[in-house]
């Protein structure tokens, strides 16, 4: 069972623990610090918290040390959405300042790890008053609950988890000994008060853990009970061949460069005042906006939350998008155009091999791919899902003539959600099992599987003829590693759209190196260029090994080139020089369909 915070060695200076400097004042609900959140899924409501928390100041390794020892640990990017969680479970944070004035959140880890078996946030509901920010009077925590599973929220009352939620929502109430209304006590009754409180923490921290546990109970049961079993669509695979079609447009461009951006730093997305990339190429503007679709507004709080997860999109959003893309112009849509992909099958796409088991008679069986890339997958789904586009081109108008008699030029203005998702298979909703790294007895959440979608209207023109721009991806962009063979991976990208576009004339183009790596946010090492050359000539030989090319250089002129460099602050005119890159030839079996 948890413990509060009780230090072996005494930080400098901190409030909220055993042996810490005492409060002027003692807070009317300590030590106890309520608040209220909003969530955009529930307009007008406040959703409260309690927190129980601790200040540390100017700690040093050895009281980091002892806090590691002693059974907690620091907030990381895993566990960050977590804390707010185990913080309405009743269970202490601790804000540890240290003497670098680095500051963090501890948790203890077995309050971390409930929070993420039973991701339910404990709260008491209200209308959103303008008028006051006092706590309601009656407020219980427990009262009602947020269930997070997969990207949204599910609220719950107390009254719908009958008798097996009255002991422990009593008991967090008993636990909290809010002062009647309108009372106004001494500072003798609210220091009294305190330490009631705390000496009733433990039995509350356990009742609200408990009451956490039966509305995690009772949502499984709901969503069994409201989700019949289904059975993933037959799902043609669009990769037999190692190579599929794609959009080529513009738009794709500005919003890959999007991703590829953000995960090199985000240096050029901005505030407006939702996280914005934009992307131009002569009349052509691409505008790549994080905006949650399920969002009726969107306030500052929220827009600095998508600014902090901007820095989520990676490489593998990338191949998400594009696998998604190949499938829903290679496969045949329903009657609305939406077509089913799995995260099975994108993993396919990426020649992620899964998981295999040797039984007792030596037969080996395949047993499915890790949860944790299933996970990761329906994690860049909803990214890719809240990836909004307006694209903005210049055309000429036909029917409307200038003064010369040419065409005078119209802007055309479109916009949309890269893709649309209709509906969601999830992995309970088959009965069946995905290979599970987690220990016995942890909880299993409802993990996202399949996907019913289709491109965003802003893709719609871009599909059809006559402006039909489609090119054929190679599946080895898809799997080269993200990590390992990131300037394999965003290079193969980029020929892809270079290069392989159908009826666009020529199979050669001429780039600047740094033009390259500037547009693909590929990273520079301007104090030891030479890694950052030979990187480059690294990638641009695997990829003519590979077949996306047929030849760079050529050869011999980069190699003069290369020789004539200065022997110092050459990097510049090394970025600046041009090369041709030649185009492989496809497939014998897919040359005939070249003219489609």
């Amino acid at each position: 069972m948890s413990k509060l915070y009780k230090p072996i060695i005494k930080p400098p200076s901190g409030r909220g623990y055993e042996g810490a400097d005492p409060w002027d004042l003692t807070p009317r609900n300590s030590p106890y610090e309520p608040s209220f959140v909003t969530q955009p899924a529930f307009p007008g409501q406040r959703f409260w918290t309690w927190g129980i928390f601790a200040l540390l100041e100017g700690v040093g390794e050895d009281i980091l040390t002892e806090l590691h020892d002693e059974g907690w640990e620091p907030m990381n990017e895993a566990t960050k959405d977590n804390f707010l969680l185990l913080e309405n479970q009743f269970a202490q944070t601790l804000i540890v300042v240290e003497k670098s004035w680095q500051q963090r959140y501890w948790a203890r880890t077995e309050d971390i790890r409930h929070a993420q078996q039973y991701p339910v946030f404990l709260t008491h509901q209200t209308g959103d008053e303008d008028t006051t920010y006092q706590i309601p009077p009656d407020m219980v925590i427990g009262a009602t609950a947020l269930v997070l599973d997969g990207p949204s929220f599910h609220r719950y009352t107390s009254e719908q988890l009958g008798e097996v939620g009255q002991t422990p929502c009593a008991q967090v109430q008993a636990g909290m000994l809010l002062f009647p209304p309108g009372a106004e006590p001494s500072a003798q009754e609210t220091r009294l008060r305190e330490q009631e409180r705390l000496a009733l923490w433990e039995q509350t921290h356990e009742a609200a853990r408990q009451l956490a546990e039966r509305y995690w109970s009772f949502h499984q049961s709901e969503i069994k009970r409201l989700s019949p079993i289904r059975e993933v669509p037959s799902i043609p695979h669009v990769m037999q061949q190692k190579q599929a079609l794609i959009p080529a447009s513009f738009v794709m461009q500005g919003v890959l460069g999007a991703y590829h951006n953000a995960h090199s730093g985000a240096k050029k997305w901005s505030k407006n005042p939702l996280p914005t990339y934009v992307h131009q190429v002569k009349e052509e503007v691409t505008s790549v906006v994080l905006r949650p679709h399920d969002a009726e507004a969107v306030g500052d709080a929220m827009a600095e939350s998508l600014w902090r997860q901007v820095r989520d999109f990676s490489d593998l959003d990338v191949d998400v998008l594009l696998s998604m893309l190949a499938q829903a112009i290679t496969a045949s849509g329903d009657e609305q155009g939406f077509v089913w992909i799995s995260s099975s099958q994108i993993l396919d796409y990426r020649d992620i091999k899964p998981k295999t088991r040797r039984d007792s008679d030596g037969s080996v069986q395949v047993v499915g791919h890790r949860r944790e890339d299933i996970v990761a997958i329906a994690a860049s789904m909803n990214r890719i899902r809240d990836t909004h586009v307006m694209v903005r081109q210049w055309t000429q108008d036909e029917t409307s003539k200038g003064k010369r008699g040419r065409p005078r030029k119209k802007l055309l203005q479109q916009e949309s959600y890269i893709v649309t998702i209709s509906d969601v298979i999830r992995e309970q909703d088959l009965e069946i099992g995905i290979e599970n790294s987690t220990e016995q007895g942890e909880k299993k959440s409802s993990v996202p599987i399949a996907w019913r979608y289709r491109p965003g209207s802003c893709m719609e023109p871009l599909l059809q003829n006559p402006h039909r721009k489609v090119a054929w991806l190679l599946q080895h962009a898809l799997s080269y590693d993200p990590y390992h063979d990131l300037w394999e991976k965003r290079l193969a990208r980029y020929f892809t759209f270079q290069l392989r576009l159908i009826n666009s004339g020529g199979t050669m183009i001429t780039r600047k190196i740094g033009g390259m790596l500037e547009e693909l946010s590929l990273p520079l090492n301007e104090s030891y260029p030479d890694k950052t050359r030979s990187r480059f000539e690294k990638a641009m030989d695997r990829l003519q090994v590979d077949g996306h090319i047929a030849e760079w250089g050529p050869p011999s002129r980069y190699s003069e080139a290369v020789s004539k460099l200065p022997s110092k602050k050459w990097l510049k005119t090394w970025l600046g020089h041009e090369i041709d890159i030649i185009a492989a030839p496809l497939p014998l079996e897919q040359e005939g369909r070249n003219g489609e």
